[in-house]
């Protein structure tokens, strides 16, 4: 089927070439060639399709159709050659003479006789290849099934695959070293069982290394709250080995996994969540860094990781990185640091630190040039200000971190990045203590964002003037709602101006409302002062608030419903004795 593959594929240029001016084809002709290049185009990407199956493995249908396939191309470049062989004939007649300006003379009426039945001739080559082709799409069309599944056969299948339905009682000699693991896995103290334990299964291909994890964790499983096993090549499909693992974790509620159009970080979320409070076991690679055409690597923790930063050093290629920072020590801390600004092609990088020392990466890392996404959480995941590295990156579109402190310049600064879509900006420690900054924000700034998070510092729409965000569709800010210089609406005057329709693009608004020492009128009537800016918005934009730290109000609403009861026994007592009678004796 190659051949048949090739003489399409010498054909299309020839077609692609006579569509140039040069060959000043009529106006129907040159339709009925175009037409005919997409068809046969077509035909070329199934025949490629068809030519990686064997020959003896093709149904005979599929045979007979590209046979006639080959015949329409040869029959097609013939008539093309003729057209661009016409047309040379045309442009070498020889030098400008006044004997070969005669016979030109004479060629030229001769062949307006013949022009008309030539040209006659090429509309009716190209329509009777026209009316072939299409009849060979629909053949295809008819059978489009054949080649599909006949190409399954030549796919090569992962030995690992036949390895997980292996039956156990047909195994030999495995019991020693399927004992071995168990006992790695499972003795120790209480607080060690707890912990994450991985084992490295080292041996050449075909030695058994996916029957003997199989038949320990078959074993084991019952000892775990839940269980997966997932066989994993040298080049994975990253968000799918994520989806294999939630469905076998908890099939009811990950039955239409496979359907979800998660990305690898909400995946990894999902698992994260899923496992918080959970034991479990993991095989990974023998030797991280010797997977050097790899490109993505998530869920990889420095602790269970020894040489982490030797092995990541290797990964030249990685595009993307997942990874939980827990502390290394000052000298292995500061490695890694160094080691994140060498993987020049990082384009995604989230750190979650639980330990790790986030501010060595405040002044001493230096990003590099093609990231686009940045995130950190974590205990310790948070930077002491924004750091001065953020400024330069030109590419990236996402930032979501943490800071102790918000300085009055830093949302600008975020506001400059030209190619910024999506900026989350939280503060660390308590609102109610915290100095309500006057940010300065140019006319110019979020220019291309979309999403704007501030979380747990006050800010207020007004803060970004005419001109500013002007595509931001969802914007989330904090307020303090015992803040008496708030201008609310109703025609007071304050510092604060909860206006938003200056923001064109607005279609959603969330706010996270404290409540910590602020009564119940006033939150009600911050309340009341946003669903009046949404409500005045072109867009309408929807308007969700949240209380933070409102148990007091409860509290207070609690003991005042407990007067209103008491009040009305009370009165219900005295409704319901009997009056006194007094007499004069």
């Amino acid at each position: 089927m190659e051949v048949t593959a090739g003489a399409m594929r010498a054909l299309l240029p020839k077609l692609a070439e006579l569509l140039k001016d040069e060959y000043n084809l009529e106006k129907h002709v040159r339709e009925g060639v175009k037409s005919l290049e997409i068809e046969l185009t077509m035909m070329h990407a199934a025949l490629r399709k068809v030519a990686e199956v064997p020959l003896d493995q093709l149904d005979d249908q599929v045979k007979i159709w590209a046979s006639k396939v080959r015949e329409i191309s040869y029959d097609v470049e013939d008539a093309v050659d003729a057209i661009m062989v016409r047309v040379e004939d045309d442009s070498h007649s020889g030098p400008s003479t006044f004997k070969n300006r005669v016979k030109r003379s004479i060629k030229k009426i001769s062949k307006l006789f013949r022009k008309a039945k030539e040209l006659h001739q090429i509309a009716d080559a190209i329509k009777e290849a026209q009316a072939l082709a299409q009849q060979m799409a629909g053949l295809r069309e008819r059978y489009s099934g054949l080649e599909l599944q006949n190409s399954g056969v030549a796919a090569t299948i992962d030995p690992r695959l036949t390895a997980l339905y292996i039956d156990v009682t047909d195994l030999v000699g495995i019991d020693h070293a399927r004992e071995e693991l168990i006992k790695i896995l499972t003795e120790g103290e209480d607080s060690s069982k707890q912990q994450l334990k991985i084992i490295s299964i080292v041996g050449f291909g075909g030695l058994g290394k996916t029957i003997l994890a199989r038949v320990v964790h078959e074993k084991i499983e019952a000892q775990f709250d839940c269980s997966a096993f997932v066989s994993v090549s040298r080049n994975p499909d990253v968000r799918m080995i994520f989806k294999k693992m939630l469905h076998q974790l908890e099939k009811v509620k990950y039955a239409n996994i496979n359907e979800s159009s998660r990305d690898e970080t909400q995946l990894i979320d999902e698992l994260r969540e899923f496992l918080q409070d959970k034991s479990f076991d993991t095989r990974l690679p023998d030797k991280l860094g010797d997977m050097t055409s790899l490109e993505e690597l998530s869920s990889i923790s420095t602790s269970k990781c020894v040489d982490i930063v030797k092995e990541l050093r290797q990964l030249t290629r990685l595009r993307v990185l997942a990874i939980e920072w827990e502390e290394l020590g000052e000298k292995q801390d500061k490695a890694l640091v160094e080691c994140l600004g060498s993987l020049h092609r990082l384009q995604i990088l989230n750190i979650y630190a639980f330990g790790g020392c986030l501010n060595l990466m405040q002044e001493g890392w230096m990003p590099p040039v093609s990231l686009r996404r940045f995130l950190s959480k974590g205990s310790t995941g948070s930077f002491s200000t924004l750091p001065t590295w953020i400024n330069p990156l030109l590419l990236i579109t996402c930032i979501d971190m943490w800071v102790d402190q918000v300085r009055p310049w830093d949302i600008q600064i975020l506001g400059e990045l030209p190619a910024l879509c999506s900026v989350s900006l939280r503060a660390t420690g308590s609102i109610e203590e915290r100095v309500v900054e006057i940010f300065v924000v140019s006319t110019n700034a979020f220019q291309r964002a979309r999403e704007c998070t501030f979380f747990n510092f006050v800010t207020v729409p007004s803060m970004f003037p005419l001109g500013a965000m002007p595509r931001v569709r969802y914007l989330e800010f904090s307020l303090r709602a015992w803040d008496n210089d708030m201008a609310i609406g109703n025609g007071s005057s304050g510092d604060l101006d909860l206006a938003m329709g200056h923001l064109p693009s607005l279609e959603r608004v969330s706010v996270m409302l404290w409540c910590t020492k602020a009564s119940r009128a006033e939150v009600e009537g911050v309340e009341a002062a946003l669903r009046r800016a949404t409500d005045v918005h072109p867009n309408n934009p929807t308007l969700a608030v949240r209380r933070w730290d409102d148990r007091h109000i409860r509290e207070q609403e609690n003991n005042l419903a407990d007067k209103e009861d008491d009040l009305l026994e009370e009165d219900d007592e005295k409704e319901s004795s009997p009056p006194s009678v007094t007499t004069d004796m």
